[in-house]
């Protein structure tokens, strides 16, 4: 019953004299009661009423995975997410539902850890340290747990762990232990009361509700209804998260350092006096007012990437674990890029206004524009993704300033003499001056930001700047690139399984019906053709199942085999140079080309033994398949995958 993932569950009987049930009553009420040694009474005391028991019978309660796990496991691996599973299933149960979901592959090795001692534990672990990279682990017992502590390093390079017979207790343990041990984040996610303790040790805790109860929900961070969305809160939402919390806190630092370095530089012109040439007013309502609706809407609204490319190229998720968007060079290149445009922004007007007679407020009150707009257009460089509200909270901000300005300058007749802002903002506006440096000075001081982006784009673009790239392209052109992708990075089902290509050979059409052939008809009509048994076990390559029906999958169901066809073209030479024919195990499902796009799929129909072959061919994008294109299973290289884009799209 394990290997078909279902819980046993059993009923038994055995007949006690009242001799026999009292002497047990006994034992184990002087069990519940001792001091020392509790537990192993206890368990001599179930032992003993828990032999030679009579079997009445046994059922076995299905547990079948949420839809989606396998895939949404198989994306997190790829995005660089190390997954320990920690169940209370026995040893047995939880390898098969490993295998299930995807956490196993069936061509990766298994390294199985059982020891009845925490040194037997210890040796086991040792001698495979070297052996155990790119590994998956299992281990069940007690003493596993106690060895975590201190033989750790082994467990840092294993793709997967699974830990078996776990109590709640031992969950916490083990991701306290990751934690601290490997100083890494952790998430933990479960649906049952068991993985209380494990949600609220890990930094982040996530919940599913369902069945099992709310418990994890109610002590979770997040919660989600399905396993399958954990997907997209991880690689959509926290990729999302990380990169407007690292932009915004650069854009934070940026944006004080520049405006205060700006009164900063007057203070070789003062003495040092402390005094500035910007209103006070002005100084209180720049970062309450001025210039802080409109970081807000980017660090809330702000997406880099888009969410399908995020979600089809898991990869782009190590941009958060590497902390590629906050690093302290970073940090320090907004120091100085700040210290210079505060620079630009004080003695462009410094020098414009040096042989005129305005008083300080006519003079800081251009700067106190200029040092706005140039941090808003800082802004705008550092936005990718731009919607009304970008725009909207930018106006607001400058018509804000320019409105409060106005009104403070016209109501303040007798302040601050002798260096009265009365009229100052109205005079400005009447003044060409004005105007000019608020259009030079922004653009001397950000052209160096802007230069650098740029290049950075162009010449050393990272993963992220990729896939930005990508989500200006079209759509069909950006699926098929994305295709290809997923050709080079295998399947999120299978990363080793053959993809199919379509080939269009020479040759007349009436030899299709010949291609799908029962196990009888092939023994018959087509001697030439290798048996399962001749083939050897390289050539062997079951084609992993879609989503609509995995149940129909089998190992023993017809073959798909390619007749030889003369090339058409170099790319059809090198494709039957290079692609195989292999087995093909599909019963009546349907099968999407990772190679085409995502709208091109191809129906296979198995008819049972004696009614008339066929094989359906279709295609939802504008071109239709022609009649003599048939369907050849080939290895997925990457050299044949961009061989057979050209012959295929």
């Amino acid at each position: 019953m394990a290997k078909m993932l279902r819980r046993r569950v059993t009923s038994e009987t055995k007949i006690l004299s009242k001799e026999e049930y009292a002497r047990w009553l006994q034992h184990h009420l002087e069990a519940e009661t001792a001091i020392q040694g509790r537990e192993e009474l206890l368990f001599e005391s179930a032992l003993r009423l828990e032999t030679n028991l009579h079997l009445l019978g046994a059922t076995g309660i299905e547990d079948r995975l949420q839809d989606g796990v396998p895939e949404a496991i198989a994306s997190l691996r790829k995005a660089g997410l190390q997954i320990w599973v920690l169940t209370g299933d026995k040893q047995e149960t939880a390898v098969n539902i490993a295998y299930a979901c995807k956490l196993l592959d069936p061509d990766e090795e298994m390294l199985t850890l059982n020891a009845d001692s925490q040194e037997a534990c210890a040796v086991l672990l040792e001698e495979s340290l070297h052996y155990i990279q790119t590994k998956f682990f299992c281990s069940s017992g007690d003493q596993s747990t106690k060895t975590f502590q201190s033989n750790f390093a082994p467990f840092e390079i294993c793709r997967s762990v699974l830990c078996c017979r776990s109590t709640p207790l031992q969950k916490s343990m083990v991701v306290k232990l990751v934690r601290n041990k490997l100083k890494v984040m952790t998430l933990a996610i479960g649906d049952g009361a068991n993985d209380v303790s494990m949600i609220q040790v890990a930094d982040v805790g996530v919940g599913i509700s369902g069945q099992e109860g709310m418990q994890a929900v109610m002590a979770s961070d997040f919660a989600l209804p399905r396993f399958r969305y954990l997907q997209k809160l991880l690689l959509v939402h926290g990729h999302w998260c990380y990169s407007r919390l690292a932009n915004m806190i650069l854009y934070f630092f940026y944006k004080n350092a520049m405006f205060v370095a700006t009164v900063f530089w007057y203070q070789f012109y003062c003495g040092f006096s402390g005094s500035a040439m910007i209103d006070q007013w002005y100084l209180i309502f720049f970062n309450l007012m001025f210039s802080a609706f409109p970081q807000l809407i980017t660090g809330t609204l702000d997406k880099d990437v888009s969410e399908e490319t995020l979600q089809q190229l898991p990869q782009l998720y190590v941009n958060g674990q590497n902390s590629e968007e906050y690093k302290p060079y970073m940090f320090w290149m907004n120091m100085i890029d700040a210290f210079y445009q505060s620079l630009v922004c004080f003695f462009i007007p410094y020098f414009a206004y040096a042989d005129s007679d305005v008083d300080l407020f006519t003079w800081g009150t251009p700067i106190t524009a200029i040092a706005l707009f140039t941090i808003l257009v800082h802004l705008g460089i550092e936005t990718k993704t731009w919607t009304w509200m970008n725009w909207l909270s930018i106006a607001f901000s400058v018509a804000l300033f320019f409105t409060v300005a106005l009104c403070y300058n016209a109501s303040c007749p007798t302040c601050y003499p002798p260096s009265n802002p009365y009229w100052t903002m109205e005079r400005l506006l009447q003044d060409p001056l004005f105007y000019l440096l608020c259009t030079i000075t922004p653009v001397a001081a950000l052209l160096p930001r802007y230069f650098y982006r740029s290049c950075q784009g162009t010449l050393f673009p990272s993963q992220v700047q990729v896939g930005r790239q990508l989500d200006k392209l079209p759509s069909d052109t950006r699926k098929n690139i994305l295709s290809l992708s997923r050709v080079k990075m295998g399947s999120s089902l299978s990363p080793e399984s053959p993809f199919l290509s379509l080939n269009k050979p020479k040759g007349s059409q009436n030899k299709q019906s010949s291609l799908l052939q029962t196990n009888k008809e092939r023994g018959q009509n087509s001697p030439s053709v290798p048996s399962h048994s001749e083939k050897h076990p390289s050539d062997i390559y079951p084609l992993a199942p879609s989503e609509q029906d995995i149940s129909s999958y089998t190992r023993n169901s017809p073959r798909l085999y390619c007749e030889p066809k003369p090339p058409s073209t170099k790319d059809s030479d090198c494709l039957n140079e290079t692609l195989q024919p292999s087995d093909l195990s599909l019963s009546s499902w349907i099968v999407s080309t990772p190679l085409v796009t995502q709208t091109d799929s191809i129906h296979l129909n198995l008819p049972p033994d004696g009614a008339s072959q066929c094989v359906k061919y279709t295609r939802s994008s504008k071109e239709g398949l022609c009649s003599d294109h048939i369907v050849q299973p080939a290895h997925r290289t990457v050299h044949v995958a961009e061989q057979a884009l050209h012959t295929a799209l």
